[in-house]
């Protein structure tokens, strides 16, 4: 570890890079090279600050000049280094202010990549999945795919506005993504009871034309636990499915 320290100083981009990955690579291990990784993560070449970041998530170290370090990186003006240090500060899972803001600040960012990771990594903290809920709700519009795919399910983690919550997802049920539809009826069917408002729309998605996302309706009506004529009829008809996976289910 302190040899790999030392390349940290080498004149050499793609030697400081391999160093750094190399002590990402050891993991916890590689704690005393920590001070010298924040450095790298602030200051170096760009794919170097990437590796950097992505390092210290993999050390797992959490002192004050880490986070401060990976707060920071989530402004760089390279979006390789933004990402990885979202992927990082999830990775830690440590609540603070600074770092849910920074986090919720990253859910507007220019690259796709680096709003799907933040909102990974806001859904691993359980302090900030609650704190950012408003940035979280309004990132179900986002353009991109991936990125709704993790917002309806960092919105199934929530502890508190589930009345609201549930009203977003049972918009993002009819998304024009598969998945993302998927993703949604799952996060309804941890809501039990709650997503009650939900019913009229996964019955209707039980006859989505996506076997996956007929299964997760199922299993959200199956959840919910409320007989309505409507989840009913929906349970019934989903017995006679074409696919095996939902008959299961459904029986």
């Amino acid at each position: 570890v302190s040899h790999l320290a030392t390349l940290l100083n080498d004149p050499v981009t793609a030697c400081r890079q391999a160093a750094v990955n190399a002590l990402g690579a050891i993991g916890p291990d590689a704690a005393a090279a920590t001070q010298s990784l924040t450095e790298s993560a602030l200051k170096d070449h760009r794919q170097v600050r990437a590796a950097a970041c992505r390092a210290l998530g993999a050390i797992g170290r959490s002192d004050d000049d880490v986070l401060s370090a990976l707060v920071a990186a989530i402004n760089d003006n390279d979006a390789a280094v933004r990402s990885q240090a979202a992927r990082s500060l999830g990775g830690l899972r440590v609540g603070r202010r600074e770092i849910v803001t920074a986090l919720a600040g990253a859910l507007s960012d220019e690259s796709a990549e680096v709003r799907t990771r933040a909102v990974i990594a806001i859904s691993a903290i359980p302090e900030a999945i609650n704190e950012a809920m408003g940035r979280v709700v309004a990132a179900v519009a986002d353009p991109v795919a991936e990125v709704r795919r993790e917002v309806v399910t960092a919105l199934g983690k929530a502890k508190r506005s589930r009345s609201s919550i549930v009203q977003t997802l049972v918009h993002s049920l009819t998304d024009p993504d598969a998945e993302t539809r998927s993703r949604a009826a799952a996060s309804l069917s941890r809501f039990g009871q709650e997503s009650r408002p939900a019913i009229p729309q996964l019955a209707r998605l039980v006859g989505d034309s996506v076997a996956e996302v007929r299964r997760s309706a199922v299993e959200a009506l199956d959840s919910i636990g409320v007989p309505s004529l409507e989840s009913v009829s929906a349970l019934e008809e989903a017995t006679r499915d074409t696919d095996e996976s939902v008959r299961a289910v459904a029986t």
